[in-house]
């Protein structure tokens, strides 16, 4: 079984590039804020960021719960959790700050979470918070700053 983590802040292009990478690779694609609350080990709300808290324990036993031997996965969260599978690997995606601006005034966020998240965009948050998880040989980044998610996804491979 191998797992392929696709972190980043919100509005980097996850989701697209996650799926993409997915099917490129022959994988389970898994949202986690979706599955969160499809599983119901959320433990509660943050209405200020209008998302679901979790605690990595509970995500890292459900996913595991979940997992099928023999199945590659690619998880999409800006979260990472070491979920003690070998093989384990993270790309976090990074994007020009303007465009990443753009993409969340487009999307409609508070002006608050905007700044947060730019903020953490600027500081490599993710990252930093990937190489925590998972150690620093098994995080790497990609820019994907002007690149379609085809792009995206020959550069991860």
């Amino acid at each position: 079984m191998r797992v392929l983590w696709v972190s980043g802040v919100p509005g980097v292009g996850k989701t697209s590039i996650g799926m993409a990478l997915a099917r490129r690779l022959d994988a389970v694609f898994i949202d986690i804020p979706e599955y969160v609350g499809r599983t119901g080990i959320a433990s509660g709300y943050d209405p200020s960021t209008r998302s679901l808290l979790v605690e990595p324990s509970k995500l890292a036993r459900k996913l595991g719960e979940t997992f099928r031997e023999g199945r590659r996965y690619v998880l999409s969260s800006h979260i990472v959790v070491d979920l003690h599978i070998r093989g384990t690997r993270c790309i976090v995606l990074r994007l020009h700050p303007l465009r990443l601006y753009r993409r969340l005034l487009r999307r409609r966020y508070p002006k608050s979470k905007i700044a947060e998240n730019l903020e953490a965009e600027f500081l490599g948050v993710c990252y930093l918070e990937a190489v925590q998880a998972l150690g620093p040989r098994r995080v790497s980044q990609l820019d994907v700053t002007g690149l379609t998610p085809a792009k995206a996804v020959s550069r991860c491979i």
